[in-house]
């Protein structure tokens, strides 16, 4: 549910769970995706991204004000689009999907980064209140980064997978798609919405979330902490 139905029934712990979990998104990882394209393409010959100054992590260079409040009033949002001139690219196909690639990818590097953050600070939980919200804060941030991640990786337009998949698409076939990238994006949310489909996306990110939990908590153990 959204922060305003939890306000409406007078939930105020879950409302308040909720706001760091916007907060989450929009301060630390929707501005590490954003920038992680930037970056790629960057590296890749495109410049644009230094004088739009989006190499930055500054969440105010990467905040969509629209995709900001859609966000916090409905749960789904977004971050401003990065600009890329794939003409300054050396092969403009795999440079667009190589930068495409760069959001999901730093937002499963962040998941494995907080769990083990959340793991160190698990082990003093018991004595410590403070370490024990640390280490549920930083597991939250685990499980959205990889959710972020999934959701971009869906092969339709404007999202992340759209382009990676496009390197296996015509060039008419791909213009022609994003045309109609609203309708899809459109599409796209009443099939998670309205049918199994959002259950099965949840169900894999709940995977993919225990697995790498799993393996941390292995490494620690074997480590003896």
């Amino acid at each position: 549910m959204t922060i305003i139905r939890y306000l409406i029934q007078g939930d105020t712990i879950n409302a308040l769970i909720q706001l760091i979990v916007y907060a989450l998104i929009l301060i630390v990882l929707i501005p590490i995706h954003e920038y992680s394209h930037a970056k790629a393409a960057y590296k890749l010959g495109d410049d644009t991204q230094k004088w739009t100054g989006r190499l930055t992590l500054n969440p105010a260079k990467h905040l969509d004000f629209m995709g900001s409040v859609l966000l916090v009033l409905f749960g789904f949002g977004w971050g401003k689009p990065v600009k890329v001139n794939n003409r300054n690219f050396k092969n403009h196909r795999t440079g667009m999907a190589l930068t495409a690639a760069a959001g999901p990818i730093s937002n499963i590097i962040v998941a494995i980064a907080a769990t083990i953050v959340a793991r160190i600070f698990y082990i003093f939980a018991a004595s410590s209140l403070f370490c024990y919200v640390l280490s549920t804060l930083f597991n939250m941030m685990a499980s959205l980064s990889i959710s972020l991640a999934f959701f971009n990786l869906i092969p339709v337009p404007p999202l992340d997978g759209s382009r990676i998949f496009a390197l296996v698409l015509p060039d008419k076939v791909i213009s022609g798609i994003e045309r109609y990238s609203l309708y899809f994006v459109i599409g796209l949310m009443a099939l998670l919405r309205f049918t199994p489909v959002g259950d099965w996306l949840h169900t894999l990110i709940g995977y993919v979330d225990a697995g790498i939990y799993l393996g941390i908590d292995a490494l620690f153990r074997l480590m003896g902490v």
